[in-house]
């Protein structure tokens, strides 16, 4: 076994074949010296730290293969998520972020004027990260986040990511030694109800929070338990998860050709990241027209998703799910069909109408398996979230239109959920001013305080 390194304010601590798991003692320890670092870290300023994220992007490495076998993704798609990772932390990057939510970034170190009033964005102080490892990005994206709002940060570590988040947090201690004493990156079983219970101050031992805040990324499964200590303890909560996404064509006004030219950009956002993220799509809600039938668009987009398997190359994980795709909409019968293929590395089928799918049968689609559906009216896709309630895990919707304004549909897709609308290709960007899960990417980790008399 390779070994393992996790980062514990300030120490590296290698991990090997008697692996162990943090114990309630060890996480509940670490809490507490975390959170006597809670004002140094308010005191420091935003722009120290957005200096240190910039040197931190020039310096960070990671290593391509150990990504690669991690995300259980091709070498070439890692190095491309370790460049993200590395654009999203620099200077310029992260200030019209900032820029964005919270008007002047001057108002995460001091009272500036907002309205008639004078107003400060505070930390919350000590967040607890529950992280998920379906995207490399979440560990250092999250950290990042609650970095440059002055929060102390435990990251618990997903099973299948004990890479990247103690590679940044080791990296931002060799530019800013403080800095990197006030991140712990930990593990223990998601199932370990004893460790959350004394970090939400929910036993006897342990009758008050160790943390303030607590950020969740993941399923249902790991989701519901981190909202209901939250609410139990009165600790802030920040969700992102579980959610889903898909692409629309408006295609009985839009030409064959700008169908076709934007079919390599759904292939991307359905390839990258195995379609597993929370921007990947999960269905295409394809227009049906005279110029052209569901099952050639399907086979078009297939062949495209082929395509991209020399940029791309499946893995094994890959094969396996596509496998067990075919199977999944064969037992559907007649309502879904399969275009003919040879292949097992890509699955395009079709259904009949959105009367013929389930939501159980989109979540299953990923890793080069998808779904398209037809429709005529776009209230047929209104309707199709209204019945099964999906208005709670909608979040990115691309849409193909060919200028077409289609303002109704945006605005009621709105109404149910969709929080981020995009082109095809862009559905894992996040612009200035996008949001996740419809809640603000920065401000969620800090709370505003007003003064009414510049006086005082």
């Amino acid at each position: 076994m390779e070994p393992i390194y996790l980062w514990n304010q300030g120490e590296e601590i290698q991990i090997t074949d008697d692996f162990t798991l943090s114990t309630v003692e060890e996480v509940v320890q670490t809490a507490k010296q975390l959170k006597k670092k809670v004002k140094r870290a308010q005191n420091r300023s935003v722009h120290d730290i957005l200096d240190v994220l910039d040197n931190v992007s020039d310096t960070l490495s990671f290593d391509p293969e150990k990504l690669a076998k991690m995300a259980g993704i091709s070498k070439q798609e890692a190095a491309e998520e370790a460049e993200v990772v590395k654009q999203f932390l620099k200077k310029d990057n992260l200030i019209p972020f900032l820029e964005t939510e919270f008007q002047d970034i001057e108002a995460l170190d001091n009272f500036i004027p907002r309205g008639t009033v004078q107003a400060m964005y505070r930390p919350f102080g000590l967040f607890l990260h529950n992280l998920a490892g379906n995207a490399i990005i979440v560990a250092p994206g999250s950290l990042a986040i609650a970095l440059v709002t002055k929060n102390v940060n435990l990251l618990k570590l997903p099973s299948n990511d004990f890479y990247t988040g103690p590679v940044v947090a080791k990296e931002i201690a060799a530019h800013d030694k403080k800095i990197g004493e006030e991140i712990s990156t930990l593990y223990w079983k998601g199932s370990n109800n004893n460790i959350y219970d004394a970090l939400f101050g929910l036993t006897e031992k342990q009758p008050h929070p160790l943390i303030d805040a607590c950020i969740a990324w993941g399923g249902h499964n790991s989701i519901k338990p981190m909202k209901e200590k939250s609410a139990q303890s009165g600790v802030h909560f920040v969700e992102h998860g579980p959610k889903m996404s898909f692409a629309v064509y408006f295609s009985k006004k839009t030409p064959p050709k700008q169908i076709k030219n934007a079919l390599p950009e759904t292939a991307k956002d359905i390839v990258k990241r195995r379609g597993r993220a929370c921007k990947s799509p999960r269905f295409i809600a394809f227009q049906q027209n005279e110029q052209m039938s569901i099952d050639q668009f399907a086979e078009l987009l297939r062949d495209e998703i082929l395509n991209l398997n020399k940029t791309y190359p499946p893995t094994k994980e890959t094969f396996s799910i596509v496998s067990e795709m075919k199977n999944v909409f064969r037992t559907q019968g007649y309502n879904i069909k399969i275009p003919q293929t040879l292949t097992n590395d890509a699955i395009v089928a079709y259904a009949k109408s959105f009367d013929d799918v389930s939501p159980e049968l989109i979540h299953q689609c990923g890793d080069r398996s998808i779904l398209v559906v037809p429709f005529t009216n776009p209230n047929e896709i209104i309707q199709f979230v209204e019945k099964h309630h999906l208005q709670p895990v909608l979040q990115t919707m691309s849409i193909v239109s060919n200028g077409n304004p289609q303002s109704e549909f945006i605005k009621e897709i709105s109404f149910q959920g969709v929080t981020n609308i995009v082109n095809p290709g862009e559905m894992d960007f996040i612009h200035p001013g996008d949001s996740h899960d419809g809640v603000p990417n920065f401000s969620s980790l800090t709370m505003m305080t007003t003064k009414h008399n510049n006086s005082y």
